[in-house]
């Protein structure tokens, strides 16, 4: 049976394409970008049953501000947008939505923020760098184009799903909320 993962960059709006990337057995296998929530759901099934679902995008909304769990990451240096946001508000929505789909079908669903994770493994954002950094995480498949940001955001995102499956992510809770990041590696290891 395959161990299968994904990660979403979610967009606020259905108008605009959400990056969706899937790991299969530790290999980043394939990452594309769809508009609607069904298409999302079913790219991420394309290869199998996901256990684990890291979704770039607030589980939780508060009324204005930052939650708390996002005020941890920015005393940490952290940069993050707050839920007061009209977009961010939507951006939640849309992702609680898609979290309790795959939760009602036994995924786990968990919240990163990928820009904050490169930067607690050490990497860059550029497509050749984050790559490399990727492959100290998992297995990259040969042909895998990460063209978009929103793709690019995705393969974090799916890493990130792939660590907390092997108990290997640097977490920050608060109130009730989790964000999963990205530990340092050795980024000079040969994986």
């Amino acid at each position: 049976m395959q161990f299968i993962v994904g990660g979403i960059d979610l967009s606020a709006s259905h108008k605009r394409k959400s990056g969706i990337c899937i790991i299969v057995d530790g290999i980043l296998m394939t990452c594309e970008e769809k508009l609607d929530d069904s298409e999302i759901i079913d790219f991420l099934y394309s290869a199998g049953k996901p256990r684990i679902i890291a979704i770039d995008a607030p589980l939780s909304i508060v009324n204005k501000g930052f939650r708390d769990v996002e005020r941890l990451l920015i005393k940490e240096g952290y940069k993050l947008l707050p839920l007061g946001l009209e977009s961010m508000k939507k951006l939640a929505k849309r992702a609680i939505k898609l979290r309790k789909i795959l939760e009602s079908d036994g995924v786990s669903v968990i919240e990163t923020h990928p820009r904050s994770a490169l930067i607690s493994a050490g990497c860059n954002e550029g497509s050749t760098s984050l790559l490399n950094c990727l492959s100290k995480y998992v297995k990259l498949e040969s042909n895998l184009k990460l063209e978009s940001k929103d793709a690019r955001d995705a393969a974090v995102a799916a890493c990130i799903a792939w660590m907390y499956a092997n108990n290997n992510t640097l977490v920050y809770q608060a109130a009730g909320d989790s964000i999963h990041l990205l530990p340092r590696l050795d980024l000079d290891a040969k994986t």
